[in-house]
């Protein structure tokens, strides 16, 4: 089977390069692990108490860890575009929906980051930090992201000749005006705003966004500040930039404060 989308319905990514019945292989062990990762909630006691005693190695645990992820972005299907007709083209606060697997996606992640988790392998044409681009659900792949950069992700890891950053960049730019579920989008831009946290650049190595000056400062905002993405919010208008006929505007929440724009 080939899951179809349009450009409106699902990100670059998963237009192009996902398929139906991709398979990640696993071993005995690997198996045993990614089916206590699929219970809601995981039982971390016991997950703990197997990675102990079975000493996967880092590529192992890797391995299963990406594979949790495409799963995460199979019930983001399942849960978001299945259900959005008649609702799909404003924005709802529907907070984290801890019925699905996506819900546990930075506790999952963390744990494994224990065990050896290599946030830049890749497996099947499939790395763990771009399938954060196709998970929505509140900002866990947003989280997810900032853990496995934190512990030594790189924003510049290539899956079939395009980097990470590559990736996530394209879709915010291709999809800002052509969005139907705003949920979506905002998932997709708190994962871009915690890539420009983290150093994210350009092939030509310049920075993506405009910066300005903080609030009552004559300091200019650090885009570090963005690791905590959930302090910032954006907005989109029809004011030029950059060659485009539109800009998306980087807000500092508790002040409203426009801090960069792309």
């Amino acid at each position: 089977m080939l899951f179809l989308w349009t450009r409106e319905k699902m990100s670059v990514r998963a237009l192009f390069l996902f398929g139906g019945d991709k398979v990640i292989e696993l071993t005995k062990n690997e198996e045993t692990l990614f089916g206590m990762l699929l219970k809601i909630p995981p039982g971390v006691y016991e997950i703990r108490s197997f990675l102990k005693s079975a000493r996967l190695s880092s590529e192992q645990v890797s391995r299963v860890a990406t594979k949790f992820a495409y799963e995460c972005f199979y019930d983001t299907v399942e849960s978001v575009y299945e259900g959005e007709r008649g609702a799909q083209y404003f924005f709802c606060d529907v907070g984290l929906d801890e019925r699905r697997h996506s819900a546990y996606l930075p506790k999952v992640t963390e744990l494994l980051l224990e065990f050896g988790l290599d946030p830049n392998l890749v497996f099947d044409g499939e790395n763990i930090m771009m399938l954060m681009m196709c998970v929505v659900n509140e900002y866990a792949a947003a989280d997810t992201l900032a853990l496995l950069l934190e512990n030594g992700g790189n924003l510049d890891t290539e899956v079939d000749g395009l980097t990470v950053f590559d990736e996530i960049d394209c879709a915010v730019t291709l999809d800002a005006i052509e969005q139907r579920n705003r949920n979506v989008y905002d998932s997709l831009v708190h994962c871009w705003l915690v890539c420009l946290g983290y150093g994210a650049r350009l092939k030509n190595k310049e920075t993506p966004v405009d910066v300005f000056y903080e609030h009552n400062s004559d300091e200019v905002f650090d885009l570090r500040k963005l690791k905590k993405h959930r302090n910032y919010t954006f907005g989109l208008s029809h004011t030029p930039s950059r060659g485009s006929a539109w800009s998306l505007h980087i807000f500092d929440k508790q002040t409203m404060w426009e801090v960069a724009r792309l």
